[in-house]
């Protein structure tokens, strides 16, 4: 809350300059304040003015009132009865500056999107791991920044990079968690990752109880982002990955050391898999003939990088795989229109304690994502995602089942540049939503009129609930066609497979090995 200084001009002590027009205040006398107002800055008694903030000394101002740099809200006293300090409070976002307030979760949102374009193919070129790494690296001393720079513009660059650095780490660690979960335990595992988010909100707001400054608040959050480079060092590359780059040494010996650490020897119709993939790997050329015949670094970036192009070019001439391309993103867009409205909203119908409202949202969040576990595994993901569209404006049963869709519609050689653009589309919807408040029938349409959509776009995409992930575009294509892509083996990529068994057993066999061992 905010009680606003400026009084009435007929009761206002001040001493005005004929020669430089301009008024100094010089006392703060007894008038009644205007509450939570400002005064209206086209009003005839300050439109030919200009205020002279520099008599407001602290011995002329009372040391709560604060000057604000604002000609219609010279000096403003807050309501510290919840917080102590603010975003609003500290930076003066009150009036004519009251537009800059969703700037500073717009920057973030903004910041996401950047992100996503950027972990896309740096997840591909580099490794899931490494999209991590550089998340976590960079996020740090944003996240630090934020809760020590002193000024506005400061804050929003910095929550600009949080923002991306975000993204980067949830894409970079939804990818690696859906590359080595085997399909049958995909729905459990895929659900559990955004537990923590709704249990974070709910310790969240606990540390919001305790801590009533904004700053020391921020230096709070930055505690878990400490512990990402620890966790870094305990994971391990996606197989996948590695066998996609010419690494096939190394994806089999995680895939024998996978074995041993879950206890499951490796079958006998498996091995002639790993050592087709051993071979796989690429050795640098040793010989000088083999030198001599290499190409300049610049020719051989030509050549990859037309490669890439022509490589691009044929997804967009799959119309399976441009159904994905189109239909996947607008669903994210959509799906974080609900969400975030919802969420916005929500203090419509619950407490006026931002404590509590933060802590019921954590709560729902969870026991929401823990209900789409047994869900996801009886209706699929088409099912749950269209049926919670459809009834987002009471359950939202769809978050965490959203992003495990999306890693099991692309194929492994663009699935991290996909689910980037999909997470962007979902930046812009963040973006959108706090506009769409400014009216009072909007957030209702908007949350109606997106779930209407999304229930009737994702039926144009396949179901992929306890069905191997796709490693190339062939195989998103003959899933489409065949709507049954657990009749092929697809766990890794199909340059690597060895000849088709003879026999139906053959081939379950093989399947049921490479899901123990993913």
């Amino acid at each position: 809350a905010v009680n606003s200084l400026v009084p009435t001009t007929s009761t206002t002590n001040t001493s005005t300059n004929n020669t430089s027009n301009s008024t100094t205040i010089t006392e703060v006398d007894s008038t009644p304040w205007y509450n939570s107002k400002c005064l209206d800055t086209t009003s005839s008694s300050t439109h030919t003015l200009t205020v002279d903030f520099i008599s407001l000394s602290s011995s002329s101002v009372d040391p709560g009132r604060h000057s604000t740099g604002l000609l219609s809200c010279p000096v403003i006293e807050y309501d510290r009865s919840l917080f102590i300090s603010s975003i609003f409070s500290e930076f003066h976002l009150v009036c004519e500056r009251t537009s800059l307030r969703p700037r500073y979760q717009q920057m973030f949102a903004t910041g996401g999107i950047l992100g996503s374009w950027i972990v896309g193919p740096l997840a591909d070129l580099l490794g899931r791991k490494r999209g991590i790494l550089v998340g976590g690296l960079l996020g740090l001393p944003a996240c630090l920044g934020v809760a020590l720079a002193p000024w506005y513009p400061v804050v929003m660059l910095l929550r600009l990079v949080v923002g991306g650095c975000n993204r980067m780490i949830i894409i970079s660690c939804t990818v690696l968690l859906m590359e080595t979960t085997p399909p049958k335990y995909r729905s459990v595992v895929g659900i559990f990752m955004g537990i923590p988010y709704g249990l974070s909100l709910v310790v969240f707001a606990i540390s919001g109880y305790f801590v009533r400054e904004w700053r020391y608040l921020q230096l709070i959050c930055v505690l878990p982002v400490c512990l990402i480079l620890p966790f870094y060092l305990t994971l391990n590359e996606s197989p996948r990955w590695l066998a996609q780059h010419g690494r096939g040494k190394e994806a089999a010996e995680l895939l024998v050391r996978a074995s041993e650490y879950n206890r499951s020897p490796i079958p006998g119709t498996f091995k002639p898999f790993l050592d087709k993939l051993r071979k796989q790997s690429q050795e640098p050329p040793t010989s000088p003939q083999e030198v001599q015949g290499q190409q300049s670094p610049k020719e051989a970036a030509s050549k990859r990088l037309v490669e890439k192009m022509k490589a691009m070019c044929q997804y967009f001439r799959s119309p399976a795989m441009l159904v994905i391309m189109l239909v996947t993103p607008l669903m994210w867009f959509l799906v974080n229109i609900i969400f975030f409205a919802i969420t916005l909203n929500a203090n419509n119908f619950t407490s006026t304690s931002p404590f509590f409202y933060v802590g019921l949202l954590g709560a729902l969040q969870a026991i929401a994502y823990l209900a789409t576990i047994p869900a996801n595994h009886k209706l699929g993901r088409r099912k749950i995602i269209g049926g919670g569209g459809f009834l987002s404006a009471v359950f939202i049963l769809l978050d965490m089942t959203i992003a495990m869709y999306t890693s099991e519609l692309f194929p492994t050689s663009i699935r991290v540049r996909g689910t980037a653009v999909c997470v962007s589309m979902a930046g812009v919807g963040c973006v959108i939503v706090p506009v769409a408040q400014k009216v009072w029938w909007s957030p209702g349409v908007t949350i109606a009129g997106s779930g209407f959509l999304l229930s009737l776009v994702v039926s144009l995409l396949p179901e992929t609930n306890l069905k191997p992930m796709p490693e190339s575009l062939q195989d998103v294509e003959d899933r489409i066609k065949t709507n049954n892509s657990s009749t092929t083996p697809h766990s890794f990529p199909k340059n690597l497979h060895s000849t088709s068994p003879s026999t139906k057993e053959q081939l379950a066999e093989r399947e049921s090995s490479k899901e123990q061992l993913a």
